[in-house]
């Protein structure tokens, strides 16, 4: 996973206090876009969306947040050797649950509610500034990139490039 972001003009810069935008999830697709703000409006773009390992399966997982603590969430479930340890896992690098976290494979799908994961019954999800345009697109039947790219068109913090990562090209 790329843990690293890019300011406008300029190399690798830190991960903290940088926010992040729009995630979204669809039938085995995951889209995030690569904006990010930190708090005085500078802008840099970052990868927030990765493929992790868990049971030895492949899952997509998407955060959005403060970039370190979701660089943390994915670190702290990727490689965990039963699926039942995630489900159990207590969350311990989100304290004070500044972020939201996605976790999909396929048509199953997880999302982190204060420091535990609970599955979503929906085929779809969204997280974000974005999240309301996000989720309003695939209502109406976009794919996740698409409704990306809906949130994009409306939400002030979405941008730049939108990446997509699909179950099925993860082994699925």
């Amino acid at each position: 996973m790329a843990i690293g972001c890019r300011r406008e003009g300029q190399g690798q810069v830190g991960t903290e206090g940088l926010q992040m935008t729009t995630i979204a999830y669809c039938n085995g697709e995951m889209a995030g876009d690569t904006l990010a703000m930190d708090t005085h409006g500078l802008k840099a773009y970052c990868m927030k969306i990765s493929a992790i390992t868990i049971a030895s399966e492949t899952w997509l997982f998407g955060s959005a947040g403060e970039r370190s603590i979701g660089v943390n969430l994915a670190e702290s479930i990727d490689g965990l050797p039963t699926f039942a340890e995630f489900i159990s896992q207590r969350i311990t690098c989100d304290p004070d649950d500044k972020n939201s976290a996605i976790v999909a494979r396929g048509d199953v799908l997880f999302y982190k509610v204060g420091t535990t994961w609970q599955q979503h019954h929906n085929k779809f999800h969204a997280l974000g500034s974005g999240r309301d345009f996000a989720l309003a697109a695939m209502y109406l039947g976009k794919s996740a990139l698409e409704a990306v790219e809906v949130a994009c068109e409306f939400d002030g913090y979405s941008g730049g490039e939108i990446v997509v990562l699909r179950s099925n090209e993860c082994g699925h």
